[in-house]
């Protein structure tokens, strides 16, 4: 399967954006998966992804001064838009300098797309900020974000009080609470769904803005519904209203948390029926078997017709977090998750062969 990049993010640059000093990506038009250990940025780079990325906004036009590129030009935020505010509200912040990295005076990060640049840059001086878009005006889907925990069992009331500041999320969480209430399509797409629906038999249903869930004939408050089953269920609604569609871009956030290694199975087999349908997609990861049965996939490709794949490690670096990227998981040389898991064999290698000494 080739790469498509047509309303895709293509690349990254970056400097002095959290913990980073400076860091550059390239991405599969398929599925990118981040790992990591803790603390390394995979959430931020997620998140100010989603928050930057174009979603049919209305910007105006400005002619290029001496400082930018002519041949670009650039494009003022009216103070007013959407982009301008996300970025707080999805870091729940209160001020954009609270993202760059410490002791520096300023933060770049710049996206790039097919063909063209959209791209921003954040200098900061002591009291000022100045936003610079250049973006190519092409109709894009509004990206989705899904974060850690599922948001099904606590969507009654959720929006109000976050609305009204009753509670502490971030915006990722009300942007998924949002969605999640759309009415669902009156033609289902099966392309999409067959996959998962195959492998585990559940319904979620919303009536009198609580979700239920229906499986083997039963019907059962999601929140009394175990947290993996939820994930699973909140994933199909996104898809039967039309949140998640063909030729989107996803952003999921550590998709295993609270899932049994079965359900890890089917997530990893629906990611690759996603981007087979044009979806990119972004995913954080600290589960060894999901990334591993995709890089598995992505190594046997002529067999399993996966996707593209990108996989990208996160690590700590002498400043800062650094980023290596490679096709497969066998390509890079910073592996968290198989390094634990090395020194877990040896250990148990270690108790096996005393053992056997005092035998």
């Amino acid at each position: 399967m080739s790469e498509n990049f047509d309303n895709k993010i293509k690349g990254l640059t970056l400097e002095n954006f959290t913990c980073f000093s400076k860091a550059e990506m390239t991405f599969s038009s398929g599925i990118n998966v981040f790992i990591g250990e803790n603390g390394t940025g995979k959430t931020h780079i997620l998140k100010y992804m989603y928050a930057i990325t174009p979603i049919n906004q209305h910007y105006e036009r400005k002619s290029s001064s001496k400082n930018y590129n002519a041949d670009i030009g650039t494009i003022i935020m009216k103070p007013d838009q959407l982009s301008y505010t996300i970025p707080l509200e999805v870091f729940a912040i209160k001020d954009l300098s609270e993202l760059k990295r410490f002791k520096t005076d300023h933060f770049m990060f710049k996206l790039q797309m097919d063909g063209d640049l959209y791209f921003e840059y954040c200098f900061y001086s002591p009291s000022v900020l100045t936003p610079i878009f250049s973006f190519y005006e092409k109709p894009m889907s509004k990206p989705i974000f899904i974060p850690a925990h599922e948001m099904i069992s606590t969507h009654r009331g959720f929006i109000p009080n976050y609305l009204e500041r009753e509670n502490d999320y971030d915006k990722t969480y009300f942007d998924l609470a949002v969605l999640l209430q759309k009415a669902n399509l009156k033609n289902e797409p099966k392309n999409l769904l067959e996959d998962i629906l195959s492998e585990i038999n559940i319904d979620i249903k919303l009536e009198d803005n609580i979700f239920y869930i229906y499986s083997e004939g039963n019907k059962v408050r999601a929140s009394l519904s175990a947290e993996g089953i939820r994930k699973i269920a909140q994933v199909i609604q996104l898809i039967r209203n039309g949140s998640i569609k063909e030729n989107s871009i996803l952003f999921w956030d550590e998709p295993e948390v609270n899932l049994n290694p079965k359900y890890i199975k089917i997530v990893a087999k629906f990611l690759q029926t996603l981007a087979k349908n044009g979806v990119q997609i972004f995913v954080a990861t600290h589960d060894y078997l999901l990334a591993h049965l995709l890089s598995l996939d992505a190594e046997y490709r002529d067999q399993t017709q996966a996707p593209p794949m990108r996989f990208f490690s996160f690590y700590k670096g002498e400043d800062g977090s650094e980023i290596e990227a490679a096709d497969t998981l066998a390509g890079l040389q910073n592996n968290v998750m198989l390094d634990e898991y090395a020194a877990y064999y040896d250990l148990e290698q270690s108790l096996f062969r005393k053992s056997m000494q005092n035998v």
